[in-house]
C-alpha cells in the first residue's frame, strides 16, 4: 500500500470517526429543539481539534514507517477523479439542502407545520454537505487505489 493510499484511508476513517458522532449530537439537539450556537460551538471545536490531532499523529507514523514516493500519473488521475466526484457530491447535496430548507421554511406558514429551521441548523446542514463531499473524495481515492493496485 503506497503512502497516498494510506493517507486516504486515515482521512476517511478519521473523518467518519469524528464527524458521525458530531452530527448525531447536532441532530439530536435539533430534534430536542435545543440547537443553539452555544450547544454546537464546543462540539465543533472539539471535532476539528480531534480530527487534526488524529490525522497529524497518524500521518507522522505513516511517514516514518514508509517511504514517500513522488506523485506519478496514476496518483494525479486518482486525485482528479476524487476531486471531480467530491465536487459533484457537494453540488448535488447543496442544491438538495437548499431546496429542502426552502420547503421547510415555506411550510412553516401553516398552523400545524413545524417552525422554520434556525440559522444554526441551516449552517450545520451545509457543513454536513461539505463533510459528505470530503468523505466521497477520500472514498474515491481508496477505491481507485484498491482497483488499480
Amino acid at each position: 500500500m503506497c503512502f497516498r493510499e494510506k493517507s486516504a484511508w486515515v482521512a476517511l476513517i478519521s473523518t467518519l470517526a469524528v464527524f458521525v458522532p458530531y452530527f448525531l449530537f447536532v441532530f439530536q439537539k435539533a430534534i430536542q429543539n435545543e440547537l443553539t450556537r452555544g450547544a454546537v460551538i464546543g462540539a465543533f471545536i472539539g471535532a476539528v481539534i480531534a480530527q487534526t490531532v488524529i490525522q497529524v499523529l497518524v500521518h507522522i507514523a505513516i511517514a516514518i514507517a514508509s517511504k514517500r514516493e513522488q506523485q506519478d500519473e496514476r496518483d494525479a488521475g486518482i486525485d482528479a477523479a476524487a476531486q471531480r466526484n467530491a465536487y459533484m457530491v457537494l453540488c448535488c447535496l447543496t442544491i438538495l439542502a437548499a431546496f429542502g430548507l426552502t420547503m421547510m421554511s415555506a411550510s412553516s406558514g401553516s398552523s400545524r407545520a413545524p417552525e422554520s429551521p434556525n440559522l444554526v441548523f441551516i449552517a450545520q446542514i451545509f457543513y454536513l454537505c461539505f463533510v459528505v463531499a470530503e468523505l466521497s473524495r477520500f472514498a474515491t481515492q481508496v477505491i481507485r487505489y484498491r482497483l488499480e493496485s
